[in-house]
């Protein structure tokens, strides 16, 4: 749903285009409706050339979602991020704060949902997005033939343990060795698992694999690692886990958004 105009300011509607002019009506702020889904910078870059970024920070909506905030000159550009697009502001800097207002007072309505999780990314891995779960490679991969996925962010109801014991137990005939687990908690808090196995692979390769599920209701956080050989990067997957954020949570607004919606 798209905010009511702030107090004074009227609204006018185009295609993928909602339009705020001051109550002065000598300045607008153009809000982009279907932006590609791109990091902060690109969504700049589109709308404002090649002027160079002097702030930029990370923004949440009351509903939860996230989004940024940019300075550029005497421009602020602003962006929040859906599952597959992006809502794109733009207006004068002196209208940061409607700007932000705005931002904060969009409405997507997706609900709760498997989300992307934010986390900081293992340096120099590759990254191979994959819907909402991307899997990296280290900079020796192939030769260093690993491969760490972070899955989306899940609504479940349960426990960390019991969802591990799932998941071992479909695979439970090519286990091979013991199963260790440890309880794991994190720098923000989230409070989970961490274990380590060993699956008989096609052709006698055994696949080391560690697996970390992480709990904040109502979602579950999952990583995994794999690799053949030597064991090797576990501390990158405890590095990403111990970065990994959970989710925002959704603050009550004045209920004024009343009409029709949208690195």
């Amino acid at each position: 749903m798209i905010p009511a105009p702030p107090p004074g300011w009227t609204q006018r509607f185009s295609a993928n285009l909602v339009v705020y002019e001051a109550p002065d009506g000598g300045s607008r702020i153009r809000c982009h409706q279907q932006m590609p889904l791109e990091p902060i910078s690109r969504a700049v870059a589109r709308v404002a050339g090649d002027a160079r970024i002097e702030d930029r920070r990370r923004v949440v909506s009351g509903e939860g979602e996230y989004g940024a905030l940019c300075r550029v000159g005497e421009r602020v550009v602003a962006a929040l991020f859906a599952d597959a697009h992006a809502i794109v502001i733009e207006g004068s800097a002196r209208h940061a704060d409607v700007v932000l207002d705005l931002l904060t007072r969009w409405k997507l309505e997706l609900g709760v949902r498997p989300r992307r999780a934010l986390y900081d990314p293992p340096p120099a891995w590759r990254p191979m997005p994959n819907a909402l779960a991307t899997t990296w490679f280290p900079p020796g991969f192939p030769g260093d033939h690993a491969e760490l996925v972070v899955y989306p962010t899940a609504p479940t109801t349960t426990t960390p343990h019991d969802e591990l014991a799932q998941l071992i137990a479909v695979e439970s005939a090519s286990v091979v060795g013991e199963i260790r687990e440890v309880p794991l908690e994190t720098e923000h808090g989230l409070i989970g698992t961490h274990a380590t196995l060993a699956i008989a692979a096609n052709g006698g390769v055994v696949v080391h694999r560690d697996l970390v599920l992480l709990r904040r209701e109502p979602h579950r956080y999952a990583i995994k690692l794999e690799w053949t050989g030597t064991p090797r990067h576990r501390e990158v997957l405890l590095a990403v886990a111990h970065s990994m954020q959970p989710l925002p949570v959704q603050t009550a607004r004045d209920g004024t958004s009343l009409v029709h919606w949208v690195d």
